[in-house]
């Protein structure tokens, strides 16, 4: 496992060569509505790069708790997206991938997210690890049946809450609802990535978790919101003892959300999350080429 101290960090941060394409935090191109693999839940999603000619490699995004749009919105919808997955979409999409973030809360009726909700408290129909990954499925489903996408690599990306679901859908093996209610798609995900999620998915995996596509974490040490000890560590040394294609990278003094511009409450924290976004969206270019076979 890879750890990196606030030095090193630091030093990787001046260090690593500042992608050749700026993040471009714009509104997505086109809005999507598409059915989750549950059958019955018509999904929003935001695709980004929707006006370049010709098929390309996608990349699915997961939001967080807090849902698809900024918090301060009144509105759920294209021009509310929170600037968080605006940073990706235009990121992801000036690099040549189609970008899809699914919006899982706002058609089952919580658009403003359910951070605030006790987690015991949160409805069932939010589940990030029963119910979001047959989304991440419809979203794999829908996004072959564009023409921008078609049979190109797919990846799944997931964020705190939306990470977990990422790691439940590349289990191997999982809760019952998966034998029961999917089938899952010929051309399944190429990779997986998952930043700061909650390992702990509810103890449907405990001493089994396997992902069957490479996957990655990437997790803070200062995390305090989704700890990554000793979950996400138990996860890890799972997916090894079974020579799963699994890796983490953990960063000394990140926090919950270091890929967020405003991520850090004090100048330590400011410093070491600002290292660790740029070391992990580093890590994440070579992964995305790696997976879509880019030169």
């Amino acid at each position: 496992m890879q750890r990196l101290s606030i030095a090193a960090a630091l030093a990787a941060a001046f260090a690593v060569a500042t992608p050749a394409v700026a993040a471009d935090p714009r509104a997505p191109d086109t809005t999507l509505s598409f059915k989750s693999a549950d059958g019955k839940t018509t999904l929003t999603g935001y695709f980004w790069n929707a006006k370049r000619a010709g098929a390309r490699p996608a990349v699915v995004l997961m939001h967080g708790c807090g849902g698809a749009y900024s918090a301060d919105a009144d509105t759920f919808d294209a021009t509310t997206v929170a600037s968080q997955y605006r940073e990706w979409g235009g990121r992801l999409s000036a690099a040549g991938y189609g970008v899809l973030l699914v919006d899982s809360f706002g058609p089952r009726g919580h658009g403003g997210g359910v951070c605030d909700i006790p987690y015991e408290d949160r409805p069932a129909k939010l589940n990030e690890v029963t119910v979001r990954p047959l989304d991440a499925v419809g979203a794999l489903q829908a996004l072959r049946k564009q023409d921008r996408v078609l049979q190109r690599p797919v990846a799944l990306v997931g964020f705190s809450n939306g990470g977990s679901a990422v790691l439940s859908t590349v289990a191997k093996t999982g809760p019952a609802v998966w034998k029961k209610d999917v089938t899952k798609p010929a051309a399944w995900f190429v990779g997986a990535a998952a930043f700061y999620p909650g390992c702990g998915l509810q103890g449907e995996f405990d001493g089994a978790w396997e992902p069957t596509i490479p996957t990655h974490l990437f997790v803070g040490t200062a995390d305090t919101t989704t700890p990554p000890s000793p979950d996400c560590d138990e996860r890890f040394t799972e997916a090894l003892e079974r020579e799963a294609p699994a890796m983490m990278a953990s960063y000394l003094g990140a926090t919950h959300g270091f890929d967020r511009a405003s991520a850090g409450s004090t100048d330590f924290a400011k410093a070491a999350n600002a290292a660790a976004k740029v070391s992990a969206l580093a890590t994440m270019d070579t992964l995305l080429r790696s997976w879509m076979r880019k030169p």
